[in-house]
C-alpha cells in the first residue's frame, strides 16, 4: 500500500475530518509523522486544503482535532 505521509497537524486532522483515517504514525525529531492511505480523493482534499477550499463545521473541526490527539498521545503512554 502506497501513504500519504504529512508532519501538518492541521492538514491530518482535516483530512481526519473528511472522512479519512490516519493508518499510522511516527515521530522524527519531536514531529509527529502522520501517514494515510494514498487515493486520488486524497490528493484531492490536500490540494483542496491548500487552496483554502475545504469548509469546516467548528466543533466537528475540533472533534477531529482531539481524535489526531488522541491517536498520538494514545501510543506515548
Amino acid at each position: 500500500m502506497q501513504y500519504f505521509k504529512s508532519k501538518d497537524f492541521y492538514l491530518a486532522s482535516t483530512l481526519i475530518y473528511e472522512g479519512y483515517e490516519i493508518e499510522d504514525f511516527e515521530k522524527d525529531d519531536g514531529k509527529t509523522i502522520f501517514f494515510f492511505a494514498d487515493t486520488p480523493a486524497l490528493r484531492e482534499t490536500v490540494q483542496q486544503y491548500f487552496h483554502d477550499e475545504i469548509y469546516v463545521t467548528p466543533f466537528r473541526y475540533q472533534t477531529a482535532i482531539k481524535q489526531a490527539k488522541a491517536i498520538i498521545y494514545a501510543r506515548e503512554q
